[in-house]
């Protein structure tokens, strides 16, 4: 098996084996061709002419091999990390037989180039004509790989027809030049298309390149809202690896105009040959989508552009829409998605707000939890602690995410430390609420042990796919009992008022 980047033996015996054949060719082959030669038109071709002509030919083949196998596959190919222009090597191997053609007219027939130039020169023009559209692609080709505006493995993207290509340059052929997308796929431009029309090189003056993605919200909403939830959108895509470190985000607000509202600019910066800027893009406006979803703040919308949100609204009314807003946020807690409406408003009147500051540890590991949060705003990081080695980030919270339901319901210790990765702002629901809300409706031990069995079981595959049935409904009576357990043994008795 050949390793990319190293000496191709295999093809340098093939080369010593060619020489041997035309050795014994010339010794033993041509015997049957007379010493006087034969004539062909005007011109005797003898012997030795033969000889010398191939040996010449033999000499442009060694010199396109040896190339081939020291430079072009093993130095090149180093240098260029496997992205060998093709173009280039065709062109000069090219060069290289015509160069010996020409030494064969002019030393071995004795003739003058410059007649035969001139013939190849007419033939060229009536070709040209033929074929102008591939000529021009060949040549496209040709100052491609001369300009340097791009080379193989740069990602650019290109307008063509209306239609926006971007991916990395994975081949430069006589004709052709080869995009392969983020997605996979390989896109072919005639080289005269990709000569002509405007480019841009991601690539340069460094492979980093910057993006940025706009989003409308209502004027009358809070800047300083806006700009943190955008900030902790991107905040979370870096995180994740997404995006570069060397490079922070900014968000910044564009424009107001009445067409579009306040227009929020998020400048993000990546590597595109890592990841493509078409999935970061979705990813970062599922960010910015739930974020916003979770702080209830709206994007503009330009058919009710005279309506201010909060128009008209008394506090009683201001008030009355933030309960909205937070009984959403609980409502989509899985936990919670069978409690009546009544239940739901116990909750709301229930739970406390907290507020933590960057770097503060929200819950730790190993300690005794009787509650669980709800993230209305901000991020927060999950470490799990090991042994003999730094604690590991194990996922990372967002607005809508929730953790402690765990010892909540059983009475467990916390099996990992939430920290605040920016200011964060939770709900914070007690063991005392929960044990109002089932000494009123013992029914919900049993969706509380189902909700935690699926979580675990979709986390960590908890059962093979043959066992699936047996292994959830085991699960879930494992925690029903837990969960009645842990509650029978309170002493809190509170009741829904």
């Amino acid at each position: 098996m050949i390793v990319p980047g190293t000496i191709n033996w295999i093809k340098f015996a093939r080369l010593v084996g060619l020489w041997a054949a035309f050795y014994l060719f010339i010794k033993f082959g041509i015997y049957w061709i007379d010493d006087g030669g034969f004539a062909f038109k005007q011109y005797v071709i003898t012997k030795p002419i033969i000889i010398q002509s191939l040996v010449i030919l033999m000499i442009a083949k060694t010199i396109n091999s040896l190339c081939r196998i020291f430079i072009w596959d093993f130095i090149v190919y180093k240098i260029l990390k496997g992205l060998v222009p093709f173009l280039l090597v065709q062109c000069i191997s090219f060069g290289v037989y015509t160069v010996s053609i020409l030494i064969i007219i002019g030393m071995i027939f004795g003739k003058s180039i410059v007649g035969f130039l001139a013939t190849l020169g007419g033939i060229g023009v009536i070709i040209g004509l033929g074929v102008q559209r591939l000529v021009l692609d060949a040549f496209s080709g040709i100052l491609i790989n001369l300009d340097s505006s791009f080379t193989l493995g740069d990602f650019i993207q290109i307008n063509v027809k209306n239609s926006l290509v971007m991916g990395r340059v994975t081949n430069i052929s006589w004709r052709l030049t080869t995009i392969t997308t983020p997605e996979g796929s390989e896109v072919c431009i005639p080289n005269s298309v990709v000569s002509g029309t405007a480019m841009m090189n991601l690539s340069k003056p460094t492979v980093i390149s910057e993006f940025e993605q706009m989003y409308c919200f209502h004027p009358s909403q809070n800047d300083g809202l806006i700009s943190e939830i955008l900030t902790n959108a991107v905040l979370y895509l870096k995180e994740m690896g997404y995006l570069e470190n060397t490079h922070p985000p900014k968000v910044r607000l564009s424009r107001v105009t009445c067409e579009q509202g306040a227009v929020y600019k998020i400048k993000y910066y990546l590597d595109p040959t890592k990841n493509g800027p078409g999935k970061v893009k979705h990813f970062l406006n599922t960010a910015v989508l739930r974020h916003a979803n979770a702080t209830g703040l709206h994007f503009y919308d330009s058919n009710k552009m005279n309506i201010s949100i909060d128009q008209n609204l008394t506090d009683g009314g201001k008030i009355e829409k933030q309960k909205i807003h937070r009984l959403e946020l609980i409502s989509a807690v899985p936990v919670f998605d069978e409690l009546s409406n009544q239940e739901l408003m116990f909750l709301l009147s229930n739970m406390a707000r907290h507020i933590f500051k960057p770097g503060c540890a929200i819950v730790s590991q190993g300690e005794e939890g009787h509650s669980m949060y709800i993230i209305e705003k901000g991020l927060a990081k999950v470490h799990v602690k090991q042994e003999d080695a730094p604690d590991a980030v194990v996922s990372i919270l967002n607005p809508g995410d929730y953790f402690g339901e765990m010892s909540l319901l059983t009475g467990e210790k916390t099996t990992a430390t939430v920290v605040s990765e920016t200011e964060v702002v939770t709900y914070e629901i007690t063991k005392d609420i929960i044990s109002s809300l089932v000494h009123e409706n013992p029914q919900l031990y049993e969706n509380f042990a189902r909700v935690i069995a699926n979580k675990i079981i979709s986390t960590q595959q908890y059962f093979k796919k043959s066992q699936q049935h047996e292994e959830k409904n085991t699960l879930v009576d494992e925690f029903l009992h837990k969960i009645r357990d842990f509650f029978h043994r309170s002493h809190t008795k509170d009741t829904i008022t």
